[in-house]
């Protein structure tokens, strides 16, 4: 099963992201076939309670790239509309003796929850649940800095936004802590910032100019690559920074784009920040949640 990261040792996790590049080749192949045999004659089910576009959809291809059968459960036209329960359905599902159950559901603790009544030989995987975890799209998230920076020990890494009620922001931590990210920093508003017994290890910075300074120039939905931190003491590392909200996370490689070519508010809010055209950017999303304006330090 995988329901968060906190089950996965360091020595796991790293041995998932050096398996990672070997799938995104296949993906890549210029021709051919874009398919492995691995998971040939395995059934998956994915089986969504919340919307999701890029999370299903990236469970169903990736099952197709690995030749696995699939199923997608529609909820809205499940016996769930009747009454029937969560558990009556996943015993359902188990009676066709699928491998795999990829579940989202806005309840914290469900995906735990059937695992622990699943059969011995179907596995539960978390695809986000509440506000408790998303250990792929953390997965994916360090692919992503690895493949763009190389060596995360040398990273000052700021998640910005709504963390309180992020769970990729959960995972996410959990991720970067494990694998021994020099600096895990947090911006957020008070009442978006979460508890103090959560995010050990991570310094905690509001408004999101005070989280950029000292050698991380860029904050909101940003991984840059330094270039202003010779006077900051952190000489020699690279920075960079993850945007997390409640109305998701946009995930583009935006690299050494022009501010110009972003909406107004968003090339205000980047300058705001320190940052000027040619900026390294890993991730951006023009359309943030409406925040405070003390929150970007204005």
């Amino acid at each position: 099963d995988l329901i968060g990261l906190e089950d996965l040792s360091r020595q796991e996790i790293e041995m998932i992201l050096d398996t990672a590049p070997q799938f995104v080749a296949v993906s890549k192949r210029d021709s051919g076939i874009k398919k492995v045999p691995l998971l040939q004659g395995r059934l998956i089910v994915n089986w969504f309670f919340e919307p999701s576009t890029r999370t299903r959809t990236s469970f169903e291809l990736a099952a197709k790239r690995l030749s696995a059968d699939t199923l997608t459960m529609n909820v809205q036209a499940s016996s769930s509309k009747k009454g029937e329960t969560l558990h009556d359905t996943f015993y359902t599902l188990q009676a066709m003796q699928p491998d795999f159950v990829v579940v989202r559901h806005p309840v914290e603790g469900t995906a735990a929850d059937l695992a622990a009544i699943a059969d011995p030989g179907t596995h539960v995987i978390n695809a986000g649940d509440g506000t408790a975890a998303h250990p792929t799209q953390a997965l994916l998230d360090a692919v992503t800095l690895l493949q763009h920076f190389g060596d995360l020990s040398k990273l000052v890494i700021v998640m910005a936004g709504d963390i309180r009620h992020s769970r990729v922001a959960r995972s996410a931590h959990r991720a970067l802590m494990t694998l021994g990210v020099a600096e895990l920093r947090i911006v957020a508003p008070r009442a978006m910032m979460p508890d103090a017994a959560e995010f050990a290890g991570a310094r905690r910075f509001a408004p999101v100019r005070d989280g950029a300074r000292d050698g991380v120039g860029d904050g909101v939905g940003e991984c840059g690559d330094g270039g202003r931190d010779g006077a900051s003491g952190l000489q020699g590392r690279r920075q960079a920074g993850v945007r997390h909200g409640r109305d998701g996370v946009q995930r583009h490689a935006l690299l050494d784009r022009e501010l110009d070519h972003r909406s107004r508010i968003a090339a205000w809010r980047l300058r705001a920040l320190g940052l000027e055209p040619g900026d390294r950017i890993l991730t951006w999303s023009p359309s943030m949640p409406e925040l405070p304006a003390a929150f970007f330090g204005a």
